[in-house]
């Protein structure tokens, strides 16, 4: 593996053109890293749908998508010794997330969400119903699930964020579906994007973003966006969300970081020149929250909102999906023959 090392891009600003007003937004510095990656495990075809890493970095889970019509293989392997690989089952499903410690991992199989017990090798459906169920969400202290559920009685319509205990008790359903859900740092409200159609014709929608508490109450208004968020984030006392902005005209678009203090103190605190297709991207929070990585138009990145500065990895070819490693300071992405890592500046994230 190339070591790191950057050069800090020089700060400079640029012009918004905001409904008609001009907004100053600091136009974040770049640190250009030269490094090639290190591939850690070798796949053909290296087609995958979800990846994370436990919370102590021990092991590195992942489904590894076999084609069209095929089963999925869910695989995790133990990054301490040498990536041997600890567990491996075909699955009908494609994401996974670990849950609070690292002895159990929830995945998607067969429209149910089920928990593997690393220990025993050992799998169980929490969610055995004739609905189907998907994307499971630990809250940040591992105690509570959200899920979500489409009803058969739907058709395939809307759907509803439903939650459990860790070991699948106490099933309720909460809400009507959101977008993008994130939990808070305290695990005890979500908060989810919610569109609302103005002129289904000229596909017109205002964007906003609401909260619902663990214990219920139903969806709460929080904050109106001004443009689509791509993605929303909320690692402490603020929450943020990134949306797309045409500078400049012509087609200049470039991608906004918010910070959301309150219902009306929304900030613009970051931008990059990196997120013009939009349609393209998907972002992986560090599991602290202050790290924001994604493959945009200049190859991987992330933000570091602390430091407010963005680190570009040249000479990787870095596919989706992503994870973090806080433990150890790594970046694992997908590559074309396996999965790869670069290394972090300044460690935990």
């Amino acid at each position: 593996m190339v070591a790191g090392c950057g050069i800090l891009v020089g700060i400079s600003y640029l012009m918004l053109d905001i409904l008609s007003n001009m907004v100053v937004v600091p136009q974040t510095p770049v640190r250009e890293v030269e490094d090639q990656g290190e591939m850690v495990i070798a796949l053909p075809q290296s087609n995958l749908s979800s990846m994370q890493v436990s919370a102590g970095g021990r092991f590195l889970a992942f489904i590894h998508k076999n084609g069209q019509g095929s089963e999925n293989t869910l695989q995790v392997r133990d990054i301490k010794q040498n990536w041997n690989q600890v567990f491996s089952q075909a699955v009908r499903g494609q994401q996974l997330a670990w849950l609070g410690s690292e002895d159990t991992l929830l995945y998607e199989d067969r429209g149910d969400i089920m928990a593997l017990n690393l220990a025993t090798g050992i799998s169980r459906n929490l969610t055995e119903s004739a609905e189907y169920d998907t994307s499971p969400l630990p809250s940040p202290n591992g105690t509570v699930v959200m899920w979500t559920r489409m009803p058969v009685e739907t058709g395939g319509g809307a759907g509803e964020f439903w939650l459990m205990e860790a070991d699948g008790g106490k099933k309720r359903m909460l809400v009507t579906a959101g977008k993008m859900p994130v939990w808070d740092p305290s695990g005890d409200t979500i908060l989810a994007r919610r569109d609302i159609v103005i002129s289904p014709d000229s596909e017109t929608y205002r964007y906003f973003l609401e909260t619902v508490r663990k214990d219920g109450g139903g969806w709460n208004h929080y904050a109106e966006c001004d443009r689509e968020p791509l993605y929303v984030w909320w690692p402490g006392d603020s929450f943020f969300y990134i949306a797309p902005y045409e500078t400049g005209g012509e087609g200049n678009v470039k991608g906004v970081w918010f910070r959301v203090d309150s219902p009306t103190g929304v900030k613009r605190v970051a931008s990059t020149t990196s997120l013009a297709e939009i349609s393209y991207y998907r972002f992986c929070a560090s599991r602290k929250g202050q790290k924001l990585a994604y493959v945009g138009g200049n190859g991987l990145e992330y933000l570091d909102m602390q430091e407010r500065v963005i680190s570009r990895f040249r000479g990787t070819d870095a596919r989706l999906p992503l994870a973090w490693d806080e433990a150890s300071g790594y970046l694992y992405y997908a590559g074309e023959a396996g999965i790869y890592r670069v290394s972090l500046q300044g460690g935990e994230s």
